[in-house]
């Protein structure tokens, strides 16, 4: 729909990535604020979104990079341009839990407790993250006849052009 935010003398700032950054900025206000609501340390809640984020950004674009090996099979060195996308949700998801519960367990924090803490906050994020996806055109939906299947026009979307599309990312926002 609407996948360059701004660009300016060469610097494009890309509505997705911006949307991923509000997603997680917001969920960590809100874990930060659940955790205070449950008398727990919100600093060493935020250290386990920290390092679980981490391990989640990483198994993302690894995930990315081996699914489409055959785009950096001859470059490589191409698969460190994090920035020009490729992030696979369901790659990060794995060791983002892992090392959560391996933090939470090094912070003495109770799990079950925390993990629920958790629960709220990923959901928000991963709803504003897949407006994200809406915008740049990626991970969307079959074709459609129905209205209100989306059309995407702009040149930069990732999904075909001038196809009535389901907005799948609509639907797993909204449905979260």
């Amino acid at each position: 729909m609407h996948p360059l935010l701004l660009s300016f003398r060469g610097f494009k700032v890309h509505t997705y990535g911006v949307l991923i950054a509000l997603g997680v900025l917001l969920g960590i206000w809100v874990l930060r604020r659940g955790a205070r609501a449950e008398g727990m340390d919100p600093e060493k809640v935020t250290d386990v979104a920290f390092w679980a984020l981490l391990a989640a950004l990483a198994g993302a674009r690894v995930s990315f990079i081996l699914l489409h090996w055959g785009e950096y099979a001859e470059d490589p060195l191409q698969a460190l341009k994090f920035w020009e996308g490729g992030l696979v949700f369901y790659g990060g998801l794995i060791p983002g839990i892992l090392v959560g519960v391996l933090t939470i367990r090094s912070k003495g924090l109770p799990l079950s407790e925390t993990m629920d803490l958790f629960a709220p906050s990923l959901a928000l994020g991963h709803a504003i993250g897949r407006i994200g996806c809406f915008c740049a055109g990626c991970c969307y939906g079959s074709p459609t006849s129905l209205p209100w299947g989306v059309i995407f026009r702009d040149p930069q979307s990732l999904a075909p052009l001038g196809v009535r599309l389901h907005p799948t990312q609509l639907y797993s926002s909204l449905f979260l």
